[in-house]
């Protein structure tokens, strides 16, 4: 036993020994602030676990990873030290998603055998990942051309004519007396009227944010500015940069804050700069663009003072330079989550992102996984004219825009040094200025929730250059969208109104589609390949799913050039959603590896139909991989009483699995049949020995797709079922699989010769016969059944002690007689990035069924397909994948065939080196005739040995 064996199971023992406490772990030892930490001296990461019962283990296996405390609020993730000469954060920084190292066997040459050993048992103790907490700077939007050759001032300070008019008056009306108020073209627009956010109409409601707080994660926030210090909420603030309660910019370009702040909250009649458009709101600053900060300090960020908070503010992401695609890691996302899930006392907390300024780079924000989640309220730019502005970035996750910078011309608001700007823009000015909308909405009916928030936008929106190409039509009546524009501009008026008058949504549901792997390659040209997957309405019904909102989609893509992928998902009613356009500054050779994309254009259609994604190489040098996709849907569900809450944690596409619970067999019927022929461009067929009744023709199965063979209906009136016996005996000569299937013969007159079992159709059906001519045939193939479970048991035997969590590693198990240089051998064609959800074979012939239950389950129960990942080579083809057993010959004739023709030859060579071992002693008896006769069998054992 190697080394690394006894290493393990010292981990064993450790795992399982219950007298072990480790001492300084308190689980209600929690801090509500972040503790201090030595990164001089020490490196820190977390560990996300399902439960807290393995950290005494680690702790012990690893006695100089230090137990620091457990993450407030987000009790699944842990922090933990080791001093900075330990070379273990080498390795522990690849860990992120543990599942995926464990699906790609090309990440396993980057592991030491004892590491991918406590990954394996990491995984089997339910730890999800373990994350890196190094220090990162988060990306401020990249500021925007400021021009001043369009002479703007003869625009805003002409003579008096009747908008200007208009404008005193209102001034008048409202007491303002603020000095940029009439430069403030977004509230009222004088020079090109009509376009402004149209809140005029909305504070003579008296509706001005009134008991709403928005937070600006940010760079600080002049809380003693005279716009802001009556309006700033204390309680929702903190300097996550220097870890201190008051977020006061220290920077000399800490302004980027303050400034969006003033645009939501700035005070109304103080004779200081302009107004706000919720200019009875709260805010709060919570500062974290001005150092660098850990994915701890950012998810504390998206929550902090979540029972003050009811907005939070982001006008920053990833580099808008056209190149970068970059998510948030999996602590920021649970930070998130807890703000939708409990902000807002259960209604949720509303994000409001800027979509980035990186447009005439090429960029769009569907390479941002921050404005490219379904929780972000995702607001891009328009400028002062309704004209989209070359920076602002476009994508198909975009919601909403409103006004910015563009055509010369700036947002005109509060500035730190107790001034005032009038060069504020990009779509870092667009996010606030929707956040203070959003406040007026919140204000006007607080019971909203973020998804209510999110569906009244889509409603509400004005029409914008409605000559732009991009619009098209929608599943809404009367409604168009585009990822230049979002479902339109942010019209303030039409939004409160709405708002008051708002009928709540129905909780959400969802849908997670199975995990498609067409592979489809297009090398060194420029080409189209597609692939589909029809959603059928009973899955729909099953899932609790009644109308979409938003859908993301999530995909592995391999790339010589990242930035000549298009990709576009089109839905059954031809409406087409552009998650990727070319990118020329994006040379990644990574290509997409689970990167999620996200759309709302798609809102208010029926899930059902038949869904395709293209995926376009636009270089001809370039060469793409299409290995995977999967499509999740969220919307409105069909049955409240149903509505559960939801976690990110949990893989929902297992409804799409027969075996996970019972189905109905006519919805299992209609979902086989919708699965059909669905990747036209990769199908395989495989011929079953079942004739379709109706035909002639031998029955082929599509391996990607269910299908529902005909072989164990019991009704059948074919004379393929008639003289079972001949079948029986011919399976039975190709010694190719063990018939136990539940197909009941007919006779000559239609009736059954069954035992009675399942419902009656056509005349007799069921009646009962004599089978005893049967009985033979019967006996026959279960000794032939035994006969290959003991072949298969003595073929696959191996020693104890050597069995690695098989399903799951892409390698070979390792038996005594191999040596090391042959201990890792991978599979570089089947790259998996997901855990298995396919239940493509679920629907086979109850024959192959039987077969498989027979040669590979030790319970005799049916074969799990969905959770089975057969890695060993000795029980898998070249073609087969962990994502579809279906695409494995395993549950065929031939496989079966060749585990007995493997048994065979494995026994003729035992059986000569028998002969072999036999004839030695033979001729060593003729060689020493004065032990011939004393030679017993005893000593002809030792002799062999």
């Amino acid at each position: 036993m190697g080394p690394s064996w006894i290493y393990k199971l010292a981990v064993f023992l450790w795992l399982n020994d219950p007298a072990f406490a480790f001492q300084s772990y308190d689980e209600n030892s929690n801090s509500n602030k972040i503790q201090e930490k030595d990164y001089e001296n020490r490196n820190y990461f977390l560990i996300e676990l399902k439960n807290n019962d393995y950290i005494s283990s680690i702790s012990k296996l690893h006695p100089e990873w230090n137990y620091e405390y457990e993450i407030p609020d987000l009790n699944s993730f842990h922090v933990f030290s080791l001093p900075k000469n330990n070379s273990d954060i080498d390795w522990l920084n690849k860990l992120e998603f543990i599942d995926d190292i464990l699906e790609n066997p090309q990440d396993h040459n980057i592991f030491k055998r004892e590491q991918l050993d406590f990954i394996d048992n990491l995984y089997n103790n339910e730890v999800r990942g373990i994350h890196s907490l190094h220090k990162r700077k988060l990306e401020k939007r990249i500021p925007v051309p400021f021009y001043s050759e369009y002479g703007i001032d003869s625009i805003f300070k002409r003579k008096e004519d009747s908008t200007v008019a208009a404008l005193n008056a209102v001034a008048e009306e409202f007491g303002i007396n603020d000095p940029i108020f009439k430069q403030q073209w977004h509230i009222v627009n004088t020079g090109f009227p009509g376009y402004d956010v149209n809140v005029i109409p909305v504070w003579r409601m008296n509706i001005t944010g009134n008991g709403i707080v928005t937070a600006l994660i940010d760079d600080g926030l002049d809380y003693e500015s005279a716009d802001l210090k009556d309006n700033y909420s204390p309680e929702g603030s903190w300097d996550f940069n220097d870890n201190r309660p008051n977020p006061m910019p220290m920077l000399s370009n800490d302004y980027h804050g303050t400034r969006c702040a003033a645009e939501i909250a700035a005070v109304k009649g103080n004779e200081y700069c302009g107004v706000g458009v919720a200019y009875n709101s709260k805010v709060s600053g919570i500062r974290v663009l001005s150092a660098e900060i850990t994915s701890e300090q950012e998810a504390a960020a998206m929550y902090y003072g979540l029972d003050v908070n009811d907005i939070y503010s982001c006008s920053w992401g990833p580099p808008d330079n056209g190149r970068s695609m970059d998510a948030p890691d999996k602590l920021v996302k649970s930070g998130m989550m807890k703000g939708i899930l409990d902000g807002r006392n259960g209604k949720g907390a509303l994000y409001v992102f800027a979509s980035g300024n990186g447009g005439m780079r090429g960029d769009t924000c569907n390479f941002d996984g921050y404005t490219n989640s379904i929780y972000s309220l995702t607001v891009t730019a328009i400028d002062y004219k309704g004209l989209h502005p070359g920076y602002a970035e476009a994508c198909t996750a975009v919601l909403v825009s409103t006004y910015s910078s563009g055509s010369g011309e700036h947002i005109h608001t509060t500035d730190i040094n107790n001034q005032c700007s009038d060069s504020h823009g990009g779509t870092s000015a667009a996010a606030p200025l929707a956040a203070g909308i959003y406040a007026l909405v919140l204000e006007a009916n607080p019971e909203m929730t973020w998804r209510d928030v999110q569906y009244l936008t889509v409603l509400s929106a004005g029409e914008i250059d409605p000559s732009d190409a991009s619009w098209q039509e929608s599943a809404i009546e009367g409604r168009k969208y585009s990822p230049k524009y979002g479902w339109g501009t942010t019209d303030a008026e039409k939004m409160v109104k709405k708002a008051l008058n708002w009928k709540l949504l129905k909780p959400q549901a969802w849908y997670y589609t199975k995990i498609k792997s067409p592979s489809l390659k297009i090398e060194n040209k420029i080409g189209e390949v597609q692939n589909t997957y029809l959603v059928t309405p009973e899955i729909l019904k099953k899932a609790n799913f009644e109308t979409v909102e938003q859908i993301t989609i999530t995909v592995s893509i391999d790339s010589g050039i990242r930035g000549a992928v298009e990709i576009d998902l089109v839905s059954p009613n031809g409406i087409v959603s552009k998650l990727a356009l070319k990118r020329s500054h994006d040379q990644d050779k990574l290509g997409f590896r689970r990167w999620t994309f996200s759309t709302v254009a798609h809102w208010g259609e029926k899930a059902e139909g038949e869904w395709t994604l293209k995926v376009r190489n636009v270089n001809e040098g370039n060469t793409i991989n299409f290995k995977k996709w999967q499509v999740k849907f969220f919307g409105e569900c069909i049955d409240p009483s149903l509505a559960k809450r939801f976690d990110m944690n949990e893989d929902y596409s297992t409804i799409n699995d027969p075996d996970s619970e019972e189905n109905e067999s006519n919805e299992t019927i209609a979902t086989a049949d919708a699965q059909t022929d669905i990747v036209t461009t990769t199908d395989i067929s495989i011929p079953t020995t079942t004739e379709d009744p109706t035909t002639e023709t031998p029955i082929t199965t599509d391996v990607q797709t269910d299908t529902n063979t005909e072989t164990n209906n019991p009704t059948k009136t074919d004379d393929s079922y008639k003289n079972v016996e001949s079948d029986v005996a011919t399976i039975t000569s190709q010694e190719s699989m063990l018939v136990t299937t539940s197909i009941t013969p007919i006779n000559s007159e239609g009736e059954g010769t069954g035992d009675g079992e399942g419902e009656s159709e056509g005349k007799g059906a069921y009646s009962s016969k004599d089978q005893s001519n049967h009985y033979i045939g019967y006996f026959s193939a279960l000794i032939i059944a035994g006969f290959v479970i003991m072949l298969y048991i003595i073929k696959n035997r191996r020693a104890p002690g050597r069995a690695r969590r098989r399903e799951d590693f892409e390698f070979d198990i390792i038996r005594p007689e191999d040596d090391e240089s042959s201990r890792f051998e991978f599979d570089d064609d089947d790259e998996d990035d997901y855990n298995i959800s396919s239940d493509d074979d679920a629907t086979r012939s109850n024959t192959n069924s039987n077969i498989n239950n027979s040669i590979f389950d030790d319970d005799a129960t049916s074969l799990d397909l969905s959770d089975a990942k057969f890695a060993a080579k000795d029980m898998r083809l070249e073609d087969s994948s962990e994502f579809d057993l279906g695409n494995s010959e395993l549950a065929g004739y031939e496989k079966t065939d060749s585990i007995i023709k493997d048994a065979k030859e494995k026994e003729n060579d035992e059986a000569k080196l028998l002969n072999s071992k036999k004839q030695t002693a033979i001729n060593k008896k003729g060689r020493d005739g004065e032990r011939s006769n004393l030679l017993t069998s005893d000593s002809t054992s030792d002799d062999d040995h």
